[in-house]
Parts: structure tokens; sequence; C-alpha cells
């Protein structure tokens, strides 16, 4: 559970984009699959190999064996999902708050404020990556060595836009007005600068 400070405000929450479940989840459809091909090969194998004899292959033990690789990998997928939905940029008023998930029961939280911030780069890779919009997102923090990664964020450089109006409102003193929202593509629409108070006067 993230701790915010008082008065902070969660501005967006960012994910890595669903294309990204969906690559690390095929395998596993396909490993669910494998199986029943194989089955179906029987025939075309004694079809091709006359003496090749299946007569003592049980059904029931098929099943059984089945049934435990298919419970195999419905764990390995529900670890992958809970990485995917687990591991998330929360973007405050105040700083990024990175939470990478590792396994079923431990997790990494670290957090970077504005003034901190040295560069943010976003790096696409590839037609898909740049038809569905997700990529490399990377902030570097000054004066410190580790570096925060998000692979494949979704609107990269809409979150890229976002952190750099942020720090620039912390670094000049001034605030930037949001619709508190925990969707990226509904809060950063919503996102305007107020001057300094008294400035203008």
């Amino acid at each position: 559970m993230i701790h915010l400070e008082p008065q902070e405000k969660i501005i967006a929450t960012v994910r890595k984009h669903s294309f990204v479940l969906f690559v690390a989840l095929l395998p596993l459809a396909l490993g669910a699959l494998l199986p029943l091909f194989l089955i179906g090969l029987i025939p075309l194998t004694h079809a091709l190999v006359p003496t090749a004899d299946f007569s003592e292959l049980s059904p029931a033990l098929f099943i059984f064996f089945y049934s435990g690789w298919l419970l195999l990998l419905w764990v390995r997928g529900f670890i992958i999902w809970t990485d995917y939905y687990l591991d998330v940029w929360t973007i405050t008023d105040r700083r990024i708050i990175d939470v990478e998930q590792q396994g079923f029961f431990s997790r990494d939280i670290s957090s970077i404020a504005y003034d901190r911030i040295q560069d943010v780069t976003v790096e696409i890779h590839g037609i898909i990556a740049t038809h569905f919009n997700f990529g490399i997102l990377r902030v570097q923090s000054a004066g410190e060595a580790r570096e925060f990664k998000l692979l494949g964020a979704r609107d990269p450089y809409e979150i890229k836009e976002m952190i750099g109006r942020q720090r620039e409102a912390v670094v000049h003193g001034y605030t930037v007005r949001e619709k508190p929202d925990t969707h990226l593509d509904t809060s950063a629409e919503h996102l305007s600068q107020l001057p300094k108070t008294g400035e203008g006067e």
C-alpha cells in the first residue's frame, strides 16, 4: 500500500500496456493447446507407422496429467498478471512512486521527488509499439545511481510531458491544477499551470 504525504494528490497511475500482458500470456495459451495437438497427431502417426501401438494410452491418465499441466500454467499466468497489475508508477503532485512487484509476496517501493529528476527519456521500438503507443520510460535522478524504468509503459510521451510539467512547477514554485484521477488518459487532459500567488498583479 502506498502512503501519501499530507495534502499530496495523485495525478495519474501508469501501468504497462495490455499488449505486454498479451505477449506474456500467449506462450501459456499455446502450452495449454500443445497436449491436445499432440493427441490429435496419434491417428496420423498410426497411419504413417502401422506398427505403432497406442492402445495402452489411458484417457483417464491423460486427463489427470493434462489437468496438472493446466494447473501449472494457471499459476504461472496468475503470477504474470500479478506482476503486470502491481508494477505501477503513481504520479503525484510532489513525486513519482515506483512499485515493482516481485512474485506474490515481495515488492520494491521507491520514490523520487521532482526536484531530483535529471532527465526523462522515452524509447519506442518497432511497428507494434508505435501503433499501440507504448515503450520504455526512463527517469534518471540527479546524484543517484538508481534509474526508474517502466517497460511497455502506455502513452510514454504523454507521461513524459506530465512529469515535465510537474517538475517545472516544483522547481519554479507554482502549482499545477488538475482533476485527480487514477487514469492517465483523463487526468492529463485537465492539467493547467497556475502562476505563483501575487504574480501579474
